[in-house]
């Protein structure tokens, strides 16, 4: 699981940074592997946390908090 988040957030980092066209494959690609780790832990707070980085990229701000409410309610100590 752990390498499904590695990679959706490598792929979101690269998005943040892409052109429009570059940019919405890379965050497809992000969201493909990040949503693959919430379905084997959707309780895991990492791939709340990468869903969440992934939907602020995106400019969902609101769903973003969302995401990361979770996984601070999850685990109260992550960073």
């Amino acid at each position: 699981m752990r390498v499904l988040i590695d990679v959706g957030m490598d792929f979101a980092v690269r998005g943040d940074r892409q052109s429009a066209k570059e940019r919405e494959n890379s965050i497809k690609r992000a969201s493909d592997f990040c949503d693959r780790a919430a379905m084997l832990a959707p309780e895991n707070a990492l791939a709340l946390f990468c869903r969440g980085y992934i939907s602020a990229v995106k400019g969902n701000l609101g769903e973003s908090r969302d995401f990361f409410k979770k996984a601070l309610d999850r685990e109260p100590e992550f960073p």
